[in-house]
């Protein structure tokens, strides 16, 4: 129940837990296999569409507050990422579907997934954010808050996973809830806090490096093991 690195770094420090590491390495036959894959990585990505600036003269409703959130510049001039924020992660088929034709149209066939459980586009020029986040929402895909307090991840819990003690996903359905209905009036030092929510004490829902995590634990109640 405690097969976890942070346990082991906690009890033996991070220096010996990397001397270990390292002495365990200078003895390792080595292995072509560690390093082949590099030749078959593909190019960086590059964009379908030109460069543009964004005008938001005639942006749909609701396309400033998501963009407050869910954009920010890219590197490159004239390019935005685009986070598409996922509540609790979840995304149906036919909606992932949709996303991947979104997706071609205006980044390409990249996407990718973050640890907060939502999925970003690259390389989207930022005059056509107003029409990616019209295509969205059409999908039911341009909810607002991404980054912010009612962005809360969580793992499985007791839905599905054999280790969860308590309802991971439960407890974070009923906060984002009652923090969404509420998140504009919040104050901005509160709106930008990081909840994540575990549903036992390892760390899949990376309640260790939250500013509020949550996590499932028991308690003997009466003789009662309960979560």
């Amino acid at each position: 129940n405690r097969a976890r690195i942070k346990f082991l770094v906690n009890e033996l420090g991070i220096e010996e837990f990397r001397r270990l590491v390292e002495a365990e390495r200078t003895i390792l036959p080595d292995d072509p296999r560690w390093s082949a894959f590099l030749d078959d990585i593909t190019p960086p990505e590059e964009p379908v569409r030109p460069a543009t600036s964004l005008d938001t003269a005639d942006a749909p409703e609701g396309f400033d507050a998501w963009s407050q959130t869910n954009v920010y510049a890219q590197r490159q001039d004239g390019y935005a990422v685009a986070t598409v924020a996922l509540p609790l992660g979840d995304i149906t088929a036919e909606q992932t579907r949709q996303l991947a034709d979104v997706a071609r149209r205006y980044v390409g066939d990249a996407v990718r997934t973050t640890v907060e459980q939502n999925i970003v586009l690259r390389w989207v020029p930022e005059g056509d954010l107003p029409a990616l986040y019209t295509a969205l929402r059409e999908i039911g895909l341009a909810e607002p808050g991404a980054g912010t307090v009612v962005d809360i991840t969580a793992c499985p819990g007791t839905d599905t996973c054999k280790l969860g003690i308590a309802s991971s996903r439960g407890l974070a359905g009923e906060l984002r809830t009652r923090l969404a209905a509420v998140q504009y009036d919040l104050d901005e030092a509160v709106r930008g806090l990081r909840i994540k929510v575990s549903g036992c004490f390892n760390s899949c829902g990376q309640h260790h490096i939250a500013d509020i995590g949550f996590f499932g634990n028991t308690r003997n109640v009466d003789g009662v093991t309960i979560p």
